[in-house]
């Protein structure tokens, strides 16, 4: 257990919550996996579902994949 995460340095854009769904949307920049020194930029999430308090299964998007 973590009693403090210090700063966060990822911008937010959102948390949602709904019933035991709670949902953290984040901007992030990447790296273009085909077109060298370009990069691309996504809407990240996390989406958690909480039992009793505790986060209990999580879901996340994935990036581009390279070839």
């Amino acid at each position: 257990r973590v009693e403090a995460c210090g700063k966060l340095t990822t911008p937010l854009v959102a948390v949602l919550a709904d019933g035991d769904l709670v949902t953290v949307v984040l901007h992030r920049e990447y790296d273009h996996p085909v077109r060298s020194g370009d990069k691309y930029t996504s809407t990240w999430f996390y989406l958690w579902r909480v039992v009793d308090g505790k986060l209990d299964e999580h879901w996340a998007p994935a990036t581009i994949a390279a070839p």
